[in-house]
């Protein structure tokens, strides 16, 4: 089987996040580029779906789906198990520089962390990966808000 690529390089990922930024400045204008990047981390054995639309929705299959915060914008599931393996919560970026700092966006961590365990918690800018517990957690620092536009760190740190 030939796999789908799912490739973005530093200079698209910051292109489009920027033009989100400028043309459609709300949470789920983030969630395809979101998408992108993780299914390219991902091997052929798992998958991404946007469960974002589901929460009207009640289907056999509805308390898989979602913790006592609702449900998550998308899901990583791996093809042979029916529970989801991590969760994905996206924030839109002007407003959480401060990722996660919130009460409500606390308790909504707390809950997804107990019911899958992983959640990933991305502005965009930030990528906070939590396991178990929210004290566990690796955190990487692609930009941040400045002033109404985007400031870029460094891209080349960390490479050879």
């Amino acid at each position: 089987m030939t796999k789908v690529r799912y490739e973005v390089d530093f200079a698209k990922y910051q292109s489009e996040v920027e033009l989100i930024n400028a043309r459609n400045s709300v949470e789920v204008g983030l969630y395809f580029i979101v998408e992108l990047l993780i299914r390219g981390t991902l091997s052929e054995e798992y998958n991404v779906i946007n469960v974002s639309s589901r929460r009207k929705w009640s289907g056999d299959d509805y308390p898989r789906y979602i913790s006592g915060a609702g449900f998550p914008d998308l899901l990583i599931l791996h093809k042979d198990k029916p529970d989801p393996c991590a969760t994905v919560e996206v924030k839109y970026l002007p407003f959480k520089n401060d990722l996660g700092e919130t009460i409500d966006e606390q308790e909504q961590l707390k809950e997804h962390i107990k019911k899958f365990n992983t959640v990933v918690y991305t502005n965009c800018l930030e990528w906070r990966i939590y396991h178990k517990e929210i004290a566990n957690s690796i955190t990487v620092k692609l930009g941040r808000y400045h002033t109404e536009e985007i400031e870029w760190f460094d891209a080349s740190i960390g490479k050879d």
